[in-house]
C-alpha cells in the first residue's frame, strides 16, 4: 500500500467513525512542547495524526460563563468517540506492521 493509500484509509476510517477533521503532521519539531506527554511515548514516531468531531452549536449557545452541565455530558461523550476513533486508526496503524 503506498503513502497515499494508507491516508485515504486512516481518513475515511476517522471520517466513516463520525470525525469531521482529520490530518496528519511533522512531529519532530514538537518534540519537547508536550508537557503531560512523556516522550518516550513519541521516540521514533515522525508522525501525528489530529482528528476533529463537531461540537453542538446549540449546546455551545447555552454557555453563558462557564460551562453547563450539558456541556460537561456532550464534551465527555465527544472525547469517548475521539478515543474510540483514535483506536480504530491506531489498529489499523499496527495491523499494517507500523508503531503507533
Amino acid at each position: 500500500m503506498t503513502r497515499r493509500e494508507v491516508y485515504q484509509k486512516l481518513k475515511n476510517t476517522a471520517l466513516d467513525s463520525g470525525a469531521v477533521a482529520f490530518g496528519v503532521g511533522y512531529i519532530n519539531d514538537l518534540r519537547g512542547h508536550f508537557d503531560n506527554l512523556p516522550e518516550s511515548l513519541t521516540e521514533g514516531l515522525i508522525n501525528g495524526i489530529s482528528i476533529a468531531v463537531k461540537v453542538s452549536d446549540r449546546v455551545l449557545a447555552e454557555i453563558e460563563d462557564h460551562p453547563t452541565r450539558f456541556y460537561l455530558h456532550h464534551y465527555r461523550t465527544l472525547n469517548a468517540l475521539l478515543d474510540q476513533i483514535a483506536v480504530k486508526i491506531a489498529t489499523f496503524i499496527h495491523t499494517s506492521g507500523f508503531d503507533a
